[in-house]
């Protein structure tokens, strides 16, 4: 029997410092498309969460909607850009995407970024 609240994920996730430290990501369905600011919640090799203060994700987004993000590290810098991702699940004020490729950093590395 499956526990439904086990976590699935193929990769463990990173924590910015603090949730209330607030990354501000960028996303855009395409590069050239008004870019919708999102927050940083959480980042694996393979995929993020990002919050969205206004809320309204089901409206915004959908399901498998293809995404272009890309995400500043705790000093502002643009490390990872026009990070190719898919919408794998939505809430209110959140969306999980899954990215088209992982991220070619370790755990450390991604630490190193947000930590």
């Amino acid at each position: 029997m499956i526990d439904p609240n086990a976590d699935r994920r193929r990769q463990p996730r990173i924590r910015p410092q603090a949730y209330a430290y607030k990354i501000a990501c960028v996303c855009a369905q395409k590069p050239a498309e008004a870019p919708v600011n999102l927050d940083l919640v959480d980042i694996s090799p393979g995929g993020a969460r990002f919050h969205w203060p206004s809320g309204g994700c089901k409206g915004r987004f959908s399901m498998d909607q293809a995404l272009v993000c890309s995400i500043p590290d705790k000093n502002g810098a643009m490390r990872l850009k026009g990070l190719r991702c898919r919408v794998r699940w939505i809430e209110d004020s959140q969306i999980g995407v899954l990215f088209d490729e992982d991220i070619e950093l370790s755990l450390g590395e991604l630490q190193d970024l947000f930590v």
